[in-house]
């Protein structure tokens, strides 16, 4: 559960090995076989949150890493996820202009970053975020952000990986 969000945010589990070298394998090493097991560990989260029968908005990466990789891998894990607990899912949110790497970056640092990063269009259900892994929570909270300016409710988010740090209640 991450401090300071607002919402429940549900993880599969720690970013440690071997968890950490599955999501790595797969967004960064074209291990696109991996997105099956990363979605079977997210089933859980999904029970675990009791939101019901919510929509999936996967949180965007950014067009640079979508041209490197071939594809939006969040994208992937939140469609692989919806059709196996019979959920619906949606791009709900876009990148408006690239934020760099977060790597090396404090929390300050990838709030400012993320700030005003993302737009939202209307989704109508309640919402609950996809990402793989939650650091600082500054790219969920953009995500929450935008979402809100437009009306929309977030419930919670499911992530594959989280990382332990100050914002973190075990």
């Amino acid at each position: 559960m991450r401090l300071g969000l607002g919402i429940p945010v549900w993880a599969a589990g720690w970013y440690r090995p071997p968890l950490s070298h599955l999501v790595i394998a797969f967004k960064d090493r074209s291990a696109w076989g991996l997105n099956g097991v990363l979605a079977n560990q997210l089933c859980g989260c999904l029970e675990s949150g009791g939101w019901g029968h919510p929509v999936l908005v996967p949180v965007p990466s950014s067009p640079a890493s979508v041209r490197g990789r071939g594809f939006d891998h969040t994208a992937v894990l939140a469609r692989t996820l919806a059709f196996r607990r019979h959920l619906g899912w949606t791009r709900g949110l876009r990148r408006t202009r690239p934020t760099g790497d977060q790597v090396g970056r404090n929390r300050r640092g990838r709030l400012g970053a993320q700030h005003m990063s993302m737009a939202a269009r209307r989704v109508g259900q309640r919402i609950v975020l996809v990402d793989d892994v939650v650091t600082t929570g500054a790219t969920l909270a953009e995500a929450i952000r935008a979402l809100d300016v437009i009306g929309e409710q977030v419930a919670g988010a499911v992530v594959v990986c989280d990382t332990p740090g100050p914002e973190t209640v075990a």
